[in-house]
């Protein structure tokens, strides 16, 4: 049995393929998020390009302005700061992630409510879009490979969104 107010997104007969728990993820190209679709559409093929220079300078903008301002008011002393309930800090990680989300093309919409304190999901994530699409709806810590610590740019963003890091092969590090 599910929580109340919480429903899975497949409940709303959709395709399961593109469905996750609580959160739906449209894609606004003409493909989808999760296409299975073996041949590109020729107009889709046109357009490409086109979607290339409209997004790509986006997306310069959302990582070389706001990407600093996100860093600085998730920094001391401002982070701390609570917002509606929330620290700002983590205002900003949704806020950023949200947009990156926006700037990829993708519209998504919450089905149901958000449970309330601590909870856990468990989920084997297929590429870099579920952790954005996640983190975009809620604060919440990531468990990652010991490595991505070390990554220049990620790492250190990684580590501001509370990831757990664990050492593959080592119980010790659980």
């Amino acid at each position: 049995p599910r929580p109340a107010g919480l429903r899975l997104a497949a409940d709303l007969g959709r395709d399961p393929a593109t469905q996750r728990i609580g959160v739906s993820m449209q894609s606004s190209n003409p493909l989808g998020y999760g296409a299975r679709m073996t041949v590109t559409p020729p107009a889709a093929r046109a357009l490409r390009p086109l979607r290339y220079l409209v997004r790509t300078p986006i997306l310069f903008w959302h990582v070389l302005v706001h990407l600093p301002v996100t860093l600085i008011l998730m920094s001391w002393p401002f982070g701390g700061i609570r917002v509606g309930g929330d620290r700002l800090g983590h205002r900003m990680v949704r806020w950023w992630r949200g947009g990156l989300m926006r700037v990829f093309g993708f519209r998504m919409r919450r089905i149901g409510t958000p449970l309330p304190g601590a909870v856990m999901f468990v989920a084997n994530h297929v590429s870099w879009i579920d952790i954005v699409a996640l983190h975009s709806y809620r604060m919440m810590g990531f468990v990652a490979k010991r490595e991505i610590a070390s990554w220049p740019l990620v790492g250190r963003l990684a580590t501001m969104g509370e990831t757990i890091y664990h050492q593959r092969g080592n119980q010790e590090s659980l």
